[in-house]
């Protein structure tokens, strides 16, 4: 009886540390909610919308972000993902989602905008314990990491420039070329 009691004990102690190394686990990892910003670079011609989550990571990451794009000509402003249901990717020139992978899950947020917004505009990235991840749909081209420090930069550099190649794309579709018809060729003095 007395071996009983102890093992009884043993194993509530050991579910009982689990379980306190999972809160502690849950609570050092949860996202808070990200700040609102918004920055006006140039003449602030092409307009970008950063939805992301808090986050240390997040953070230092959107700092760097916003430094390499003070270059450009940009209206950008920064959201939390809670708030892409009121978000129109139409009205945007580019999109940008940075966002943590949750119990192997998109949060439900990010997958109902996916799912309405076009893929052309959008540069995602898509943080996970080990940065692995894979999301399933392939139609979304999508950056990948852990949120380790060394990986700021890079990440940065990786979204910058996928963000000046959507934005070149949207000022070439822009430009109006004037269709001449080839009559009009012929005619043209030398």
């Amino acid at each position: 009886m007395k071996t009983v009691k102890i093992i009884l004990l043993s194993l509530l102690t050991v579910v009982l540390l689990l379980v306190i190394t999972f809160v502690i686990y849950l609570v050092a990892n949860i996202q808070k909610p990200a700040e609102n910003i918004e920055a006006i670079f140039g003449n602030g011609a092409n307009k970008v919308l950063i939805a992301t989550q808090g986050s240390d990571f997040k953070d230092l990451l959107l700092d760097e972000l916003l430094d390499n794009l003070k270059e450009g000509d940009l209206y950008i402003k920064g959201i939390d993902i809670s708030e892409l249901d009121s978000i129109d990717s139409a009205d945007w020139d580019a999109v940008i989602l940075i966002h943590t992978i949750e119990k192997s899950r998109v949060p439900k947020v990010i997958d109902r905008f996916l799912k309405s917004a076009n893929n052309d505009k959008l540069v995602v990235v898509m943080t996970s314990g080990s940065g692995n991840w894979k999301p399933k749909n392939d139609d979304i081209d999508v950056i990948t990491s852990a949120s380790k420090d060394e990986e700021i930069t890079p990440i940065a550099l990786d979204i910058t420039s996928r963000l000046r190649n959507i934005i070149e794309k949207t000022i070439v579709e822009e430009i109006e070329i004037p269709i001449v018809e080839s009559d009009s060729i012929s005619n043209i003095p030398d």
